[in-house]
């Protein structure tokens, strides 16, 4: 897939609702979000993000769960 790379550092709380909404939209939607993680344990996890993506659009569709 030819994209962009977006990386965020996002707070434990946050990064527990990121898996969540990605296992989401795998399960319910067939949607798979290309991502990396490092420094899970950390208070900030850095999340790099490989493509472009509706995120509008992916929000609409996790506002069920």
């Amino acid at each position: 897939m030819v994209g962009a790379i977006t990386q965020t550092k996002l707070p434990q709380q946050e990064f527990k609702q990121f898996l969540r909404r990605v296992a989401f939209l795998k399960e319910e939607h067939n949607i798979t979000i290309d991502y990396q993680v490092s420094k899970r344990n950390k208070r900030k996890v850095k999340v790099v993000l490989f493509g472009i993506y509706d995120w509008e659009r992916l929000d609409e569709l996790c506002e069920g769960m």
